[in-house]
């Protein structure tokens, strides 16, 4: 999927985006190769710490698809207090953390998902106060039930669900 670029020196999120579309997509041979590269004791630190941004960088336009994906169920919950930008932000600390933890056992856009989601429903628990701290788990749960109800609804349907306010 392209981005098409209009004026990116008015809007940063643009110019994320038109930049993380250079980015090469991996074959799943190539995240096997990074993820050994990463774990690998002989290799250099600069050497792990390169193949983990490369596998980092190569997989920024998923953040940015998640992000697309919960920006609807914020938008409703939250009253369109949240930009994107703010989402791919968090979602990229979580593409971070499972690029740090992968083990090639799977596919990394499968291992990292999860790491995104709990990133970015973290990030709205914490600054939109969203409940009690330590109820993270509970929030997760729900929210992550409404974004399956949404799919579910979407399917039925066969378009996206408009939602009304009281």
């Amino acid at each position: 999927m392209a981005y098409k670029l209009i004026n990116t020196e008015k809007s940063p999120l643009k110019f994320y985006l038109a930049r993380i579309d250079t980015y090469p997509l991996l074959s799943k041979e190539e995240e096997i190769v990074l993820a050994h590269a990463t774990k690998n004791p002989s290799s250099s630190p600069e050497e792990r710490k390169a193949s983990r941004d490369f596998l980092i960088t190569s997989n920024l336009r998923l953040v940015v698809a998640i992000a697309r994906k919960i920006m609807p169920i914020t938008q409703r919950f939250l009253g369109g207090r949240i930009d994107l930008d703010e989402l791919i932000d968090a979602g990229n600390i979580g593409v971070v953390k499972a690029a740090y933890r992968f083990d090639a056992t799977s596919r990394f856009s499968t291992y990292a998902t999860p790491c995104i989601k709990n990133e970015i429903w973290k990030h709205l628990c914490r600054y939109y106060k969203l409940g009690k701290e330590n109820n993270h788990e509970k929030r997760v749960h729900y929210f992550t039930d409404i974004e399956r109800k949404d799919e579910i609804l979407q399917f039925e349907i066969g378009t996206e669900p408009v939602y009304e306010t009281a």
